[in-house]
């Protein structure tokens, strides 16, 4: 796990990409992964990925440095380089962590939820998510160790353990109708409980598939952070070029990745962009 920061850089165009973090590995993993897959929120790079392919991109660690001056060296590179790739050239005052401006949860609050997560087995990131008020998907990037990485979580506490069964979720799938279940019965319930990709489950019609997604899209969502009239003003904002994404990410207190998506039309769909684009023109 290297501490630093680092470049991607294009052979043919000569053009560059300069970030930092705390596990330049695990970062270049999911550059890699979002670029194959076209779905990476930086669309320069991106574009640029699509148009001279991998192989020709170099990945190259440019210094390590300790965590807490991440953030002075990978600006003293931006500067000094002018990376074409990138979406800013500043990233003073867009710290890690808990020093984020867009950031719902502090260190400790983040070493609580590990640590509650690993010693309480029947405990679900469902249940966690709730009590802090952030995405499921947050909490499931803590535990696996893909965010937060600068606390070192696992090297600390461990690795997490396997989940149990509550003892409600247990005594259902033991009995059925007072009964002990057999082998070939807790297979059928298994197979029903799985979802919809089994035959022997119950499917739903695309009309009450329908009618689920739109009860909860949008700001129906429980978990949304955002209403569509937030939304509204961030694409205006976009269109209109008043702001930076960061910029819009920090005064909405939602992270960047929210904004891209919101951006790249990937969420928020039923939003009539073409509309808002008309309008700001």
């Amino acid at each position: 796990m290297t501490c630093g920061i680092y470049s991607i850089k294009c052979l043919e165009s000569n053009k560059q990409y300069i970030g930092s973090s705390c596990d330049i590995e695990r970062r270049w993993i999911h550059h890699r992964s979002y670029l194959n897959n076209n779905k990476h929120t930086n669309n320069r790079l991106q574009t640029a990925w699509n148009k001279h392919s991998k192989d020709k991109f170099d990945f190259k660690i440019l210094t390590i440095c300790n965590y807490a001056d991440l953030s002075l060296h990978e600006q003293r590179f931006i500067d000094y380089y002018k990376p074409r790739y990138n979406l800013s050239l500043t990233v003073e005052g867009f710290g890690i962590g808990e020093d984020s401006p867009v950031s719902k949860l502090t260190n400790q609050q983040v070493i609580d939820i590990y640590k509650s997560y690993i010693n309480n087995l029947y405990l679900t990131q469902s249940d966690i998510a709730d009590k802090y008020k952030v995405n499921i998907e947050t909490i499931g990037r803590i535990v696996r160790g893909h965010s937060w990485t600068h606390l070192q979580l696992r090297d600390k506490f461990g690795a997490p353990k396997n989940r149990v069964l509550k003892p409600q979720s247990r005594v259902k799938m033991v009995t059925v109708y007072d009964h002990p279940m057999s082998n070939l019965k807790r297979a059928q319930v298994r197979k029903r409980m799985t979802g919809n990709k089994f035959s022997s489950g119950y499917k739903h019609t695309h009309e009450t598939r329908e009618k689920m997604s739109i009860s909860k899209r949008g700001e129906h969502n429980g978990r949304s952070k955002l209403t569509e009239d937030n939304v509204i003003d961030i694409l205006r904002t976009y269109f209109k070029k008043h702001k930076t994404v960061i910029e819009i990410a920090s005064q909405f207190k939602v992270g960047l990745t929210t904004i891209y998506m919101i951006i790249k039309n990937q969420t928020w769909k039923h939003i009539n962009r073409n509309a808002i684009l008309t309008e700001v023109e």
